[in-house]
Protein backbone atom coordinates (compact mmCIF):
# COMPACT_ATOMS: atom_id res chain seq x y z
CA UNK A 1 0.00 0.00 0.00
CA UNK A 2 2.04 3.09 -1.17
CA UNK A 3 -0.42 5.23 -2.03
CA UNK A 4 -0.38 7.51 0.85
CA UNK A 5 3.39 7.66 1.17
CA UNK A 6 4.23 8.43 -2.37
CA UNK A 7 0.59 9.57 -3.98
CA UNK A 8 0.83 7.07 -6.51
CA UNK A 9 -2.99 6.13 -7.12
CA UNK A 10 -2.84 5.57 -10.78
CA UNK A 11 -1.77 2.34 -12.32
CA UNK A 12 1.77 2.20 -14.21
CA UNK A 13 5.21 1.81 -13.37
CA UNK A 14 6.84 3.96 -11.12
CA UNK A 15 11.12 4.29 -9.96
CA UNK A 16 11.92 5.24 -6.29
CA UNK A 17 14.80 5.73 -4.48
CA UNK A 18 16.23 7.98 -1.37
CA UNK A 19 18.88 10.60 -1.80
CA UNK A 20 20.59 11.92 1.45
CA UNK A 21 21.78 15.62 1.31
CA UNK A 22 25.14 16.49 2.08
CA UNK A 23 25.15 16.73 5.77
CA UNK A 24 26.65 14.65 8.84
CA UNK A 25 24.65 11.32 7.77
CA UNK A 26 25.53 11.97 4.13
CA UNK A 27 29.11 13.27 3.63
CA UNK A 28 28.75 13.43 -0.59
CA UNK A 29 25.56 14.68 -2.40
CA UNK A 30 25.94 11.02 -4.81
CA UNK A 31 24.76 8.93 -1.03
CA UNK A 32 21.98 7.72 -3.04
CA UNK A 33 20.11 3.84 -2.66
CA UNK A 34 19.23 1.68 -5.19
CA UNK A 35 16.39 2.34 -7.40
CA UNK A 36 13.59 0.13 -6.90
CA UNK A 37 11.23 -0.37 -9.58
CA UNK A 38 7.11 -0.64 -8.63
CA UNK A 39 4.34 -1.63 -11.55
CA UNK A 40 0.90 -0.92 -9.91
CA UNK A 41 -1.81 -2.58 -11.90
CA UNK A 42 -5.56 -2.11 -12.11
CA UNK A 43 -7.54 -3.94 -9.21
CA UNK A 44 -9.18 -7.01 -10.64
CA UNK A 45 -11.80 -9.32 -9.20
CA UNK A 46 -12.56 -9.12 -5.52
CA UNK A 47 -9.83 -6.24 -5.13
CA UNK A 48 -12.00 -4.34 -7.74
CA UNK A 49 -14.75 -4.39 -5.85
CA UNK A 50 -13.30 -3.07 -2.67
CA UNK A 51 -11.42 -0.28 -4.20
CA UNK A 52 -15.00 0.55 -5.13
CA UNK A 53 -16.54 0.42 -2.14
CA UNK A 54 -13.64 2.25 -0.08
CA UNK A 55 -13.55 5.08 -3.01
CA UNK A 56 -17.89 5.27 -2.20
CA UNK A 57 -16.70 5.44 1.29
CA UNK A 58 -14.71 7.76 0.37
CA UNK A 59 -16.79 10.45 -1.22
CA UNK A 60 -19.13 9.63 1.36
CA UNK A 61 -16.87 11.11 4.04
CA UNK A 62 -15.72 14.18 2.31
CA UNK A 63 -19.02 15.23 1.25
CA UNK A 64 -20.56 15.16 4.58
CA UNK A 65 -20.95 18.79 5.52
CA UNK A 66 -21.39 17.55 8.97
CA UNK A 67 -24.32 15.80 7.82
CA UNK A 68 -24.87 12.82 10.50
CA UNK A 69 -26.63 10.35 8.13
CA UNK A 70 -24.03 10.68 5.27
CA UNK A 71 -20.92 10.29 8.00
CA UNK A 72 -22.73 7.20 9.52
CA UNK A 73 -23.10 6.11 5.17
CA UNK A 74 -19.69 6.46 4.78
CA UNK A 75 -18.66 4.60 8.21
CA UNK A 76 -21.11 1.77 7.15
CA UNK A 77 -19.32 2.02 3.68
CA UNK A 78 -16.00 1.14 5.31
CA UNK A 79 -16.87 -1.10 7.60
CA UNK A 80 -18.52 -3.22 4.47
CA UNK A 81 -15.62 -3.36 2.99
CA UNK A 82 -13.54 -5.02 5.90
CA UNK A 83 -16.32 -7.45 6.31
CA UNK A 84 -17.17 -8.31 3.37
CA UNK A 85 -13.56 -8.63 1.43
CA UNK A 86 -11.20 -8.60 4.79
CA UNK A 87 -7.85 -10.06 2.96
CA UNK A 88 -8.16 -7.26 0.88
CA UNK A 89 -5.22 -4.72 0.49
CA UNK A 90 -7.90 -1.96 1.26
CA UNK A 91 -9.08 -3.43 4.29
CA UNK A 92 -6.82 -1.70 6.88
CA UNK A 93 -6.97 1.24 5.32
CA UNK A 94 -10.62 1.26 5.22
CA UNK A 95 -10.24 0.79 9.19
CA UNK A 96 -7.97 3.41 9.53
CA UNK A 97 -10.37 6.04 7.05
CA UNK A 98 -13.40 4.62 9.50
CA UNK A 99 -12.11 5.84 12.96
CA UNK A 100 -11.02 9.22 10.75
CA UNK A 101 -14.72 9.96 10.67
CA UNK A 102 -15.26 9.92 14.46
CA UNK A 103 -12.28 11.20 15.70
CA UNK A 104 -12.84 14.61 16.97
CA UNK A 105 -16.26 13.97 17.12
CA UNK A 106 -17.96 15.77 21.01
CA UNK A 107 -20.20 12.85 21.09
CA UNK A 108 -19.07 10.57 23.78
CA UNK A 109 -21.20 8.07 21.89
CA UNK A 110 -19.60 8.41 18.42
CA UNK A 111 -15.90 9.05 19.81
CA UNK A 112 -16.84 5.16 21.74
CA UNK A 113 -16.95 3.99 17.73
CA UNK A 114 -13.37 4.22 17.81
CA UNK A 115 -12.09 1.65 19.83
CA UNK A 116 -13.75 -1.55 18.00
CA UNK A 117 -12.82 -0.55 15.14
CA UNK A 118 -9.21 0.35 16.04
CA UNK A 119 -9.06 -2.91 18.43
CA UNK A 120 -10.83 -4.95 14.96
CA UNK A 121 -7.16 -3.34 12.70
CA UNK A 122 -4.94 -4.40 15.43
CA UNK A 123 -6.42 -8.16 16.07
CA UNK A 124 -6.89 -9.16 12.44
CA UNK A 125 -3.89 -6.69 10.42
CA UNK A 126 -1.15 -6.66 13.30
CA UNK A 127 1.19 -5.80 10.05
CA UNK A 128 -0.28 -2.84 8.73
CA UNK A 129 1.51 0.05 9.21
CA UNK A 130 -1.46 1.83 11.03
CA UNK A 131 -1.16 -0.96 14.15
CA UNK A 132 0.59 1.61 16.51
CA UNK A 133 -1.50 4.30 15.22
CA UNK A 134 -4.70 2.33 15.80
CA UNK A 135 -3.31 1.73 19.65
CA UNK A 136 -2.90 5.09 20.17
CA UNK A 137 -6.11 6.33 19.12
CA UNK A 138 -7.53 3.71 21.00
CA UNK A 139 -5.80 4.91 24.43
CA UNK A 140 -6.06 8.15 23.28
CA UNK A 141 -10.39 7.52 22.70
CA UNK A 142 -10.74 6.05 26.29
CA UNK A 143 -8.13 9.13 28.05
CA UNK A 144 -10.77 11.70 26.62
CA UNK A 145 -13.59 9.79 27.62
CA UNK A 146 -12.08 9.39 30.97
CA UNK A 147 -12.75 5.79 31.51
CA UNK A 148 -8.91 4.50 32.68
CA UNK A 149 -11.47 1.12 33.82
CA UNK A 150 -12.60 0.68 29.82
CA UNK A 151 -8.67 1.07 28.51
CA UNK A 152 -7.36 -1.40 31.04
CA UNK A 153 -10.24 -4.07 30.21
CA UNK A 154 -9.25 -3.24 26.44
CA UNK A 155 -5.61 -3.93 26.97
CA UNK A 156 -6.05 -6.99 29.31
CA UNK A 157 -8.27 -8.38 26.82
CA UNK A 158 -5.77 -8.04 24.21
CA UNK A 159 -2.76 -9.42 26.35
CA UNK A 160 -5.44 -12.56 27.05
CA UNK A 161 -6.52 -13.12 23.24
CA UNK A 162 -3.12 -12.98 21.67
CA UNK A 163 -0.21 -14.21 24.47
CA UNK A 164 3.10 -14.07 23.34
CA UNK A 165 2.39 -11.68 19.92
CA UNK A 166 3.51 -8.33 19.18
CA UNK A 167 -0.67 -7.60 20.18
CA UNK A 168 0.21 -8.51 23.53
CA UNK A 169 3.53 -7.11 23.21
CA UNK A 170 2.33 -3.72 22.21
CA UNK A 171 -1.17 -3.80 25.15
CA UNK A 172 0.92 -4.51 27.95
CA UNK A 173 3.10 -1.24 27.05
CA UNK A 174 0.48 0.79 26.78
CA UNK A 175 -0.89 -0.71 29.98
CA UNK A 176 1.73 0.24 31.91
CA UNK A 177 1.22 4.12 31.01
CA UNK A 178 -2.90 3.75 30.89
CA UNK A 179 -2.12 2.48 34.68
CA UNK A 180 -0.74 5.65 35.56
CA UNK A 181 -3.27 7.53 34.53
CA UNK A 182 -5.01 10.08 37.39
CA UNK A 183 -8.07 12.17 36.61
CA UNK A 184 -9.32 14.55 38.63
Amino acid sequence: EISDKYGVIEPGEYSCYIQMPPGSFSPSPETKSNLIKIKIRAPEGTEKEALELFLEAERLKWTTDRDPEKKALAFSKYMELVDEIPASVYAAKSLRSAWGIYIYSKSSQDRMKIIPVCTKLVENYPNSHYFTLAFTEITDTYKILKDKEGAIRTMKELIEKHPNTKISEEAKRRLKVIEKWNFK
